[in-house]
């Protein structure tokens, strides 16, 4: 991609190259619009969202909350399930992403990486590979519910808030929030493994 921008460049044109997920500083930008129709939906619907559950798997969509959750002020926790990769790597990659958007800002929002919530344990069998458990769920939810998961994303970080749920991770009397991120074009090459 490098040399293929530095063609451009030399030709006289101002290529951009748009990182895995749009996961940068400028795209966390992306989810503050996000959270902003969030806080105007709690002030209509008259409810307030004490965590806000995302999957991770570059970091932008995590980053991107958390920095807007800052500047908007909003005392939501967010709270990601990481899809690949460990909790570690994606606290040091959250935490980049943030710095590089603290610079476009021209700001300071003091957000460390102790803020940055990961719960890991749910990646499977790795990126894009679930196990037959997690399967199940993503059928079962399909059927019971109309929601449409992903064995990529959506599944995995569905499926780890489910888990949590049991084991009593959070308070029965908090409002959670899971922002499902799409993740059809997940599905379609792993149709063959569901039966609906």
């Amino acid at each position: 991609m490098e040399d293929l921008k530095l063609f451009y460049e030399n030709k006289g044109y101002k290529p951009y190259i748009i990182p895995e997920g749009a996961s940068n500083g400028i795209g966390t930008f992306g989810y503050f619009n996000a959270m902003k129709e969030i806080i105007s939906q709690e002030k209509e619907l008259g409810i307030h969202f004490d965590k806000i559950i995302v999957a991770v798997g570059s970091g932008g969509t995590h980053a991107g909350l958390l920095l807007s959750q800052k500047l908007l002020n909003h005392d939501c926790e967010i709270i990601g399930f990481n899809v690949c990769d460990d909790e570690e790597y994606f606290k040091n990659r959250i935490y980049d992403i943030l710095k590089e958007s603290k610079r476009i800002l021209k700001t300071e929002t003091n957000i460390t990486k102790k803020e940055i919530h990961i719960i890991d344990g749910y990646v499977g069998q790795g990126y894009g590979l679930c196990t037959s458990e997690n399967l199940a769920f993503i059928m079962e939810i399909a059927k019971l519910e109309g929601v449409i998961l992903d064995p990529v994303y959506t599944g995995k970080a569905m499926f780890g808030l489910a888990q949590e749920i049991r084991k009593g991770t959070f308070n029965k009397e908090e409002n959670i929030l899971f922002i499902h991120t799409g993740g059809v074009f997940g599905l379609y090459p792993q149709k063959d493994l569901f039966s609906f």
